[in-house]
């Protein structure tokens, strides 16, 4: 069977009324979402053959995926050994990150994800000091664990809960929310701002409108932080500088305001619900221990979270 993801866009037409359901149900619809029940046997079955095949891998599925459409014109091949995946990731001449260009550039920004070094070590290097360790258990003592509890208590009573719905699709925003110090109660419209960004499968003039009103939403309250810095996300990034010179006296770098809205335009979406597997993974980390009367529920969740919905790739 092969779907054709182009239909998916004409429906969208109209995205910027679509409810958030409608916007997920385009974006399944365009990625392939539910064609293909267990990839693994064949992807097992390739990959026994050789690491390397021809073509994109929506093609082995018989999907017309975003890749076709976004990079139909350039040769591609899917990697599915880890030697081979490592190979081409450190190999930026021949395999340059500035493919996400295309699918990033006009609604998200110049991030990360596009740049070879030496310029995705410099931006590394203003940013991985607002994402320590350090800073991940500060988050997780002063914020995390309490929402994390505050979505789990709701749930206690009832005995059993739908884990997506009641859980995983809720806290990942709300944490990146906290942690940037927005107000929580702009949540719903970072959620309808996310479902537009990751979307490729609205039209672009449509994305480009909604990447306008979350970078002015943004700039003001980089500006705020400029000038009352906290110890929030959005003040970290705001204030940090280093000198390029290992001595000390190279040129003082700063990431400007274009890269910090870009940062968090890529960031936030990031808690959206077409992030699941990795938003689910973190509850057995955060949730306190299991009190007497609640442990069955609390475990029940925890033990879910390990499991990143299917075997390892080879697994029988």
């Amino acid at each position: 069977m092969t779907v054709d993801a182009s239909s998916s866009h004409q429906d969208a037409a109209d995205g910027a009324d679509l409810s958030q359901d409608e916007l997920l149900k385009v974006k399944d619809e365009f990625f392939g979402h539910g064609v293909v029940r267990d990839p693994y046997p064949e992807l097992a079955d390739m990959l026994s053959k050789c690491p390397v095949h021809p073509g994109s891998m929506p093609e082995h599925f018989g999907i017309v995926g975003p890749e076709t459409i976004l990079f139909g014109d350039a040769p591609q091949v899917s990697v599915l050994s880890f030697d081979a995946v490592e190979q081409g990731f450190k190999d930026y001449e021949t395999f340059s990150a500035s493919w996400y260009k295309p699918s990033l550039r006009s609604t998200i920004g110049r991030t990360i994800l596009e740049m070879d070094p030496p310029e995705h070590g410099r931006y590394r290097q203003l940013i991985q000091g607002a994402l320590t360790r350090k800073e991940m258990e500060r988050w997780e003592a002063e914020f995390v664990r309490d929402l994390v509890d505050s979505f789990l208590d709701k749930i206690v009573d009832l005995g059993k809960a739908d884990l997506v719905a009641d859980f995983a699709i809720q806290y990942p925003l709300r944490v990146l929310v906290a942690a940037c110090e927005l107000p929580q109660g702009d949540v719903e419209m970072f959620y309808h701002w996310a479902a537009h960004l990751t979307n490729v499968g609205i039209p672009e003039e449509i994305r480009q409108k909604v990447a306008k009103d979350f970078g002015e939403y943004l700039l003001k309250v980089i500006n705020e932080r400029r000038e009352n810095p906290g110890k929030d996300l959005v003040s970290l990034l705001a204030t940090v500088k280093f000198r390029d010179a290992g001595d000390g006296a190279g040129a003082e770098q700063r990431l400007t305001d274009e890269e910090i809205v870009s940062f968090l335009r890529l960031l936030l979406p990031a808690g959206a619900p077409d992030h699941l597997p990795d938003a689910v993974q973190p509850v057995a980390r955060t949730a306190h221990p299991p009190r007497p009367a609640q442990g069955g529920v609390r475990r029940s969740l925890a033990d879910t979270a390990g499991d990143r919905g299917g075997p390892p790739l080879g697994a029988p």
